[in-house]
């Protein structure tokens, strides 16, 4: 789908086709899973970091 030899002309995406559309929902599964876990770090150092705290 992606990968055209360039001598048929329907096997590439230059006109925007279905393998664009795939990249970018891949692209935005990716940002998504990368948000995810940026915030779950976070959350996990701020709780953890709350725990671990003395009370001196």
């Amino acid at each position: 789908c992606c990968h055209g030899d360039g001598g048929g002309g329907h096997d590439t995406d230059a006109g925007g086709g279905v393998c664009a559309r795939w990249r970018h929902a891949a692209g935005q599964i990716l940002l998504l899973i990368g948000q995810t876990g940026v915030y779950m770090y976070t959350s996990f150092t701020i709780i953890g970091g709350h725990f671990t705290m003395s009370d001196a």
